[in-house]
């Protein structure tokens, strides 16, 4: 006599429930490390050009789980050039402990006129990561600001006794004229270069005027060199400075 056994359908159920919680079902969830911030924004207000205004602080706070690796700030977006970030967060292979908070600072350092914004980036290993803070400030003119078409000058290395020159320009951008006191060069090549043109006879440079800077390289020794151009004046940031080098 033939006996068929019969298995209800219930059963079959638990047992496939079974199987899957033994195939990893009821595996822990890993620990995640968890980023808050103290703001999503930081408004910076009026500020002249050629000025860097008092900082802000952002607070980031691992609200996770585990320890956080902090990566680093960064600043990006239209303007990124006019804010400054820097922070005390440890960095790689130290760790923001569960609970722990540090600090990442925000300076605003206005390259021109109107209202300008970026965005600040804070990189971890949180879930959330990069998580980002809006930055925004108003440049204005308020007296004399200088600006140059270029802040730093590379020549081609020359054989020691040929020389080389470009030419820069200087621009007063602010409201107001700008006295001019004098160019100087200095740093660990500076008898290598040499600077002239109209600048150095011009007593003022008139608001929204400019005037140029010829820069010769004359090597004294052989290989890579380097020096500074130092630009006294009555703007705010005086002396600017714009770098030479030779390669």
């Amino acid at each position: 006599m033939n006996v068929k056994l019969f298995v209800p359908a219930i059963v079959t159920t638990s047992l496939l429930l079974l199987s899957a919680c033994s195939e990893g079902g009821s595996e822990p969830i890993a620990a995640q490390a968890s980023a808050t911030l103290s703001t999503s924004a930081v408004a910076f207000g009026s500020s002249p050009v050629g000025m860097t205004s008092a900082t802000q602080s952002i607070t980031l706070t691992n609200s996770g789980s585990t320890s956080m690796l902090f990566n680093g700030v960064s600043v990006t977006g239209t303007n990124l050039s006019a804010f400054l970030a820097t922070s005390n967060c440890p960095v790689q292979p130290a760790q923001l402990l569960r609970g722990s908070s540090c600090t990442v600072s925000v300076a605003f350092a206005p390259t021109g006129t109107g209202f300008l914004t970026a965005t600040l980036l804070i990189s971890d290993n949180a879930i959330s990561s990069p998580q980002s803070v809006t930055l925004t400030g108003t440049g204005t003119s308020n007296g004399p600001i200088v600006s140059f078409s270029a802040t730093s000058v590379t020549f081609t290395t020359l054989p020691v006794g040929q020389a080389s020159t470009q030419t820069i320009t200087m621009s007063n951008i602010g409201s107001s004229s700008l006295s001019l006191y004098g160019f100087t060069v200095g740093g660990a090549n500076a008898t290598s270069f040499a600077v002239s043109g109209p600048c150095l006879t011009t007593g003022t440079l008139a608001a929204s005027s400019s005037c140029s800077l010829t820069i010769t390289y004359a090597p004294t020794v052989a290989g890579s060199l380097s020096a500074t151009i130092n630009a006294n004046d009555s703007a705010p940031n005086s002396p600017q400075t714009i770098a030479l080098a030779s390669k």
